[in-house]
């Protein structure tokens, strides 16, 4: 590859696409808070900070990267949140650490249904930007 062929993203470009992520990522995790309002808000301001040539499926392309990086997040929380509460508490004490029991069900309970919701509000949001089927 010659130099003249060879075109790397400048500075700006990636700043750009990066502050777009970051705003993508801060409106998913205010949507996994319950904060709909500022949620709301945020993407409201979305436009403002694309660039030109930024095509809508490259946003929706960014937009749905970062749902998927906090989903994970939440599901990684899911997993470890227990497991180091238990260190924590176990620290705290000055016991030895014995392991939990395999089925785990306590404080889970209701994070499955949050998750539920987050995913069902994204399906949602795709719906209302396919709009209707035709």
């Amino acid at each position: 590859m010659t130099e003249s062929t060879l075109q790397l993203p400048t500075e700006v470009e990636t700043r750009d696409d990066e502050r777009i992520a970051r705003l993508c990522r801060q409106v998913c995790l205010c949507r996994a808070r319950g904060q709909i309002a500022e949620a709301d808000r945020l993407e409201t301001t979305l436009p403002q900070h694309v660039p030109p040539g930024f095509s809508d499926e490259d946003l929706r392309q960014v937009f749905f990267a970062e749902q998927r990086r906090v989903l994970d997040a939440l599901m990684l929380v899911e997993l470890l949140g227990p497991l180091l509460t238990d260190r924590l508490a176990v620290a705290a004490s000055g016991k030895r650490a014995v392991p939990a029991p395999a089925s785990g069900s306590r404080g889970r309970s209701a994070a499955p249904a949050e998750i539920a919701d987050l995913i069902e509000s994204m399906l949602q949001q795709q719906r209302a930007e396919r709009g209707p089927a035709v």
